[in-house]
């Protein structure tokens, strides 16, 4: 099971109503200049918002710079963020990412609440993503 539906599972048990909408990348921004999507949801219409990403190269997967770049203004939503990595220590890019997400967001007016990072090659990755879950969800009550 991924950490977004174990995200989502809880967030479900705890008495929120939830939307999951994964991003389907049309054009990467891999190449250069802006990706484009697919499907860039509606948000105006959440309380307050997870983003998910993972880290590419010690940062923020260039699809996911684009697409927070390209949202509306979020409007004092509260939000939280995550990224996934491979390498087994936060610092080894988890940390970078999470720092250029959470400048985005606020750049759009949002107010993130809490940030994790899960190692994925980490022999704690299940207590990682079960802590990250635990203090996401307790964020947004």
């Amino acid at each position: 099971m991924s950490v977004a539906q174990k995200l989502q599972d809880k967030f479900t048990e705890s008495g929120f109503s939830v939307g999951w909408f994964p991003l389907k990348v049309v054009n990467s921004a891999k190449s250069g200049g802006e990706a484009s999507f697919e499907n860039i949801p509606d948000l105006s219409g959440f309380d307050a918002l997870v983003f998910a990403s993972w880290v590419e190269a010690f940062s923020l997967c260039t699809d996911m710079r684009s697409f927070l770049r390209q949202i509306p203004n979020l409007g004092k939503k509260k939000v939280a963020l995550f990224v996934t990595q491979h390498f087994p220590f936060a610092w080894m890019g988890g940390n970078h990412a999470i720092r250029q997400m959470k400048a985005q967001c606020e750049k759009k007016g949002a107010i993130v609440v809490e940030a994790g990072v899960v190692n994925w090659s980490s022999s704690r990755r299940e207590g990682m993503i079960f802590s990250l879950v635990e203090r996401l969800a307790k964020s947004f009550r």
